[in-house]
């Protein structure tokens, strides 16, 4: 099967991803995460902030691959 998107519809949908990420309000660090849309791959990330102006990333996620 082939997805046909534009960039504007690849957008749109990071756009929705960016509307719920989730942050951990009750930790002393900064928590953010978020999952990769269903149409683009599975999975998602996690970003923690350590110290001021360094954060760790972690990333476990497939992405679909187009042609």
């Amino acid at each position: 099967m082939t997805i046909t998107m534009t960039g504007e519809e690849e957008g749109e949908l990071w756009d929705e991803v960016a509307q719920s990420v989730m942050c951990d309000a009750t930790s002393d660090t900064f928590e953010f995460t978020y999952e990769m849309p269903k149409q683009l791959g599975k999975g998602g990330s996690r970003s923690i902030e350590v110290h001021p102006e360094i954060s760790l990333a972690i990333m476990d996620y497939k992405s679909i691959r187009f042609s």
